[in-house]
């Protein structure tokens, strides 16, 4: 099977098109990959909530608001929704100790 280039500037095109879309996704991956230097596992039980799991774990300085959306940022969730078994990570440093 012989493909001949008929155009090399849309060749090259296509090439660096290519290589910016996959300069994104590697970008996006590591932007939202990052891990909090310390975190405690934590599994959900029944009836459990972002909220009501920020409540507790958090600190007095921290809002709580801030805290649900830190916790979502290092589990990587585009929503609040969560489940029962569901294992999650919990900043330690913002945390209560």
């Amino acid at each position: 099977m012989q493909i001949r280039i008929k155009d090399m500037q849309r060749l090259k095109l296509f090439c660096f098109i290519t290589f910016l879309i996959a300069i994104m996704f590697i970008q996006n991956k590591w932007t939202y990959s990052y891990d909090y230097p310390k975190t405690e596992s934590i599994v959900i039980s029944s009836g459990d909530s972002l909220w009501g799991i920020a409540t507790r774990y958090k600190t007095d300085e921290v809002d709580t608001r801030r805290f649900v959306q830190i916790i979502k940022e290092i589990n990587m969730l585009s929503t609040s929704e969560i489940f029962e078994g569901q294992e999650l990570k919990i900043p330690i440093h913002l945390a209560k100790n």
